[in-house]
């Protein structure tokens, strides 16, 4: 059977930032290597943006993180 280990409340909630940090970023280079008409400029603005929002995604209570991030890309796109 394996060991079952608990982790603090703070190691968990860095986990969770770390992994949405990831996803989204992953998330936003999909869109954007699917928009051809972006310039680079363009690019490192909206990365800029996805990324500083989800650096304070705690912020943003779930439902909202989605809503949020469609209107940052909207803005480019």
């Amino acid at each position: 059977m394996p060991k079952i280990t608990l982790e603090p409340i703070e190691q968990l909630n860095i986990d969770y930032k770390e992994k949405f940090i990831h996803s989204t970023v992953a998330e936003m280079r999909r869109i954007i290597d699917r928009s051809e008409q972006m310039d680079d400029e363009r690019r490192i603005e909206l990365a800029l943006r996805v990324y500083e929002f989800a650096q304070n995604v705690e912020s943003v209570s779930g439902l909202d993180r989605h809503e949020h991030l469609r209107k940052i890309l909207k803005q480019y796109l």
